[in-house]
């Protein structure tokens, strides 16, 4: 009897010694990184993020660091190595990272309606000049053609794994040159400038970026037009300790009013709950692999 109290007292032992030690590996950083993909042009440099950045210095009590990022797969990496705590990414570039397996969940995104059930959606769009009388794809074939970054999914994910559903070849093929701009903005920008016939970018920025004074979509003409996509993800390291995650939900879902600066920015009332099921049927139909563009 007091052998088989021994083996019990000492399983009991070793599984709190365990529990204690899973409790120890959680992740604490000080500072925490946060890092956006650059769908704009000098975002980070403007103070955009000032005010997510001090409410969550404020809630988390610790240093926050906006890491200066030169394209969407720098985030990727980041948050594979561990180095990007917490992160803002497009859809396509969070499928990416849980493919390369990054330990990473989705938990928040910006939304028009603060109280909608998950995600909004946008598209990915085919954007000429309208003075250009270009009209239909067909058009295009062998012509020049800007997308934003490999892992953008408006700017490149969609665009690849829907022109040879429409064509009947890569995309590549179909276009005589293809080029990256690095940002939505930029690519909008070599379209109007004439430095290429069209560009695939995502519809909502085509609203927020002006030309000579005036909004970009008036001279702007859509040839096609992708079906909904969910939008993007902020993402954090599924090692952080509970409590620091309780802490940034606390920071989206309950501090409105710190965050309005950010919201009026981006033109959205507030942030919602989402989860990696939002994210599935994208991540399914682009098919990615390792190093998929």
């Amino acid at each position: 009897m007091k052998k088989t109290v021994s083996r019990l007292c000492a399983a009991l032992v070793l599984a709190m010694a365990a529990g204690a030690g899973q409790a120890q590996t959680c992740s604490d950083p000080d500072p925490l990184r946060l890092a956006v993909i650059p769908q704009m042009q000098d975002q980070t440099a403007a103070g955009h993020y000032d005010a997510l950045i001090d409410t969550l210095r404020d809630e988390l009590n610790r240093n926050i660091v906006l890491v200066p990022v030169g394209s969407y797969g720098a985030v990727v990496e980041g948050l594979f190595d561990g180095s990007i705590a917490l992160a803002e990414l497009g859809p396509g570039s969070y499928a990416l990272a849980r493919d390369r397996g990054a330990d990473v969940v989705a938990f928040a995104s910006l939304h028009r309606r603060s109280d909608a059930s998950g995600p909004s959606a946008y598209h990915s769009v085919l954007i000429v000049r309208r003075d250009a009388g270009v009209r239909s794809l067909e058009a295009l074939k062998g012509s020049s053609l800007s997308l934003v970054d490999p892992a953008s999914t408006s700017g490149a994910i969609v665009p690849r794994a829907a022109l040879p559903r429409i064509t009947g070849m890569p995309l590549e093929t179909w276009f005589g040159r293809v080029s990256f701009a690095g940002s939505h903005d930029l690519a909008i920008d070599a379209v109007l400038d004439g430095r290429v016939a069209a560009a695939f970018v995502s519809d909502t920025r085509i609203k927020e970026v002006k030309h000579r004074g005036r909004p970009a979509a008036d001279a702007l003409h859509i040839v096609w037009r992708s079906g909904p996509i969910p939008s993007d993800p902020f993402v954090y390291q599924n090692s952080l300790c509970m409590s620091l995650k309780q802490a940034i939900h606390r920071v989206f879902f309950e501090r409105r009013e710190q965050l309005q600066p950010l919201f009026s920015w981006r033109g959205m009332q507030g942030f919602v709950p989402v989860s990696d099921s939002d994210y599935q049927l994208l991540m399914q139909e682009t098919s990615m692999g390792p190093g998929s563009s």
